[in-house]
């Protein structure tokens, strides 16, 4: 299980054990127990590998430029199915 885990060290996952889920950036695994940092809520949980049922690297942010050139944020949902594109401006006809 450790050697498995060390591929996640520095990316964003989620982490399934049997009471709880966890979300954040895999900071270290040391014996049996993983460091998970959440930058959004300012915390660190310690998890003891034991109870772990499911880990899944999240998606990241992916950006990309509309026709203006400039760059607009696009989140990728869970199930895999990108975010609806934002509206587009229609241009008068002259």
């Amino acid at each position: 299980m450790l050697a498995l885990m060390n591929q996640f060290v520095g990316k964003k996952c989620e982490i399934q054990t049997i009471e709880s889920r966890y979300r954040g950036i895999i900071d270290s695994i040391e014996e049996n127990w993983v460091v998970v940092k959440d930058s959004d809520y300012n915390t660190t949980e310690i998890i003891n590998l034991e109870y772990v049922t499911e880990i899944r690297q999240c998606r990241e942010k992916k950006s990309r430029k509309d026709r203006k050139g400039t760059e607009i944020s696009e989140t990728t949902e869970e199930n895999g199915q990108s975010a609806p594109p934002a509206p587009q401006e229609e241009k008068p006809e002259i």
